[in-house]
């Protein structure tokens, strides 16, 4: 792990804190967001999606 950053995402007009974990490495450029989404207006009852590998 190279660097750890706290930081803030907006929903809506309300703040989200963030953790983002940056690393480099040798190889092809990949970008990966791994963690939980909540969406609560977009999804019924407030479902929650797993991200990986995008």
């Amino acid at each position: 792990m190279l660097a750890i950053v706290n930081s803030v995402v907006l929903v809506g007009l309300e703040g989200q804190s963030v953790r983002v974990e940056v690393d480099i490495s040798s190889g092809l450029p990949v970008c990966e967001s791994v963690g939980q989404i909540l969406y609560t207006k977009c999804l019924p009852e407030n479902q929650k999606l797993q991200g990986k590998q995008r």
